[in-house]
């Protein structure tokens, strides 16, 4: 199986015509999948990141100007919203993406991104646990009550989506109760980043931990490349360390390495092509 090649997008944009056109851009040059952040939120002093876009939002943007590139977080920060929204803003994405959504998820790490929304920072884990079945729910048409430890649910009826149970979701985890979690809730694993051999000790990992049979993913994000030989050093690395794909962030010579993979520059095949 060839390994995927993800692009994440930029969280933070001057003009929303560039980033649209970046992601068609990346379609065309055979990414697999486009990927966006989720970073709404940051404390006003102290922060080490800058805040970004609601990520939703913008992957319905990814999804009307593209046809064929799957689209997803990596990862999203779900806990945020409350799941049965969450559930149906999802379904929409799906219905407007026919099928192409990838939903990353994790726990979270800062405590200001689940304060914004109103949801305690303690017990985050258990309570992402419990959000995942809640949505699930949702996404196979359950319509009895239910009631959990966070959550609680009135007997539903909503529109159906666009696979049956629902988009994967891809559990991004740093730590061993986030392992846990990927391998007994999710579709597929996320891993943050790290050299190829620690990647494959986490995914050996998480794979040992599963129970349950069929497909699982195993995605893990990269550093931009400088040039195309260590890109496809990077490509042959984490295939060999059993990556299903790389997500890759954005870089200003990202394009033509994935256009051009085998040429130094777009001159050179301007010279191949004229002689």
């Amino acid at each position: 199986m060839s390994l995927g090649v993800g692009v994440k997008l930029p969280w933070r944009f001057e003009s929303p015509g560039e980033f649209l056109a970046d992601a068609q851009a990346y379609e065309a040059a055979g990414a697999d999948s486009l990927w966006v952040s989720d970073g709404m939120f940051r404390p006003a002093q102290g922060g080490r990141a800058k805040p970004g876009l609601d990520p939703w939002t913008q992957l319905a943007a990814v999804a009307a100007v593209t046809s064929r590139v799957r689209i997803g977080t990596s990862v999203a920060v779900v806990l945020q919203w409350p799941p049965a929204i969450l559930a149906q803003t999802l379904t929409t994405l799906e219905h407007l993406s026919r099928g192409r959504l990838l939903v990353g998820v994790g726990a979270g790490w800062e405590r200001v991104q689940l304060a914004a929304g109103g949801v305690p920072f303690e017990a985050r884990g258990q309570r992402l646990d419990e959000y995942i079945e809640v949505v699930r729910r949702i996404w196979r048409g359950e319509e009895t009550p239910f009631e959990g430890r966070f959550y609680s649910l009135p007997a539903l009826h909503v529109v159906p989506g666009v696979r049956p149970g629902g988009p994967p979701i891809l559990v991004g985890a740093f730590s061993e109760p986030g392992f846990r979690r990927a391998a007994r809730l999710g579709d597929g694993f996320i891993h943050g980043g790290g050299t190829p051999a620690q990647v494959r000790e986490v995914f050996d990992h998480v794979l040992g931990l599963r129970e349950a049979e069929g497909d699982f993913d195993l995605w893990v994000q990269v550093s931009p490349p400088a040039g195309r030989s260590e890109w496809k050093e990077t490509l042959e690395a984490y295939g060999a360390a059993g990556a299903t794909g790389v997500i890759v962030g954005h870089a200003p010579n990202l394009l033509d390495i994935l256009r051009n993979p085998d040429q130094e520059d777009d001159r050179s095949d301007l010279q191949m092509a004229t002689g």
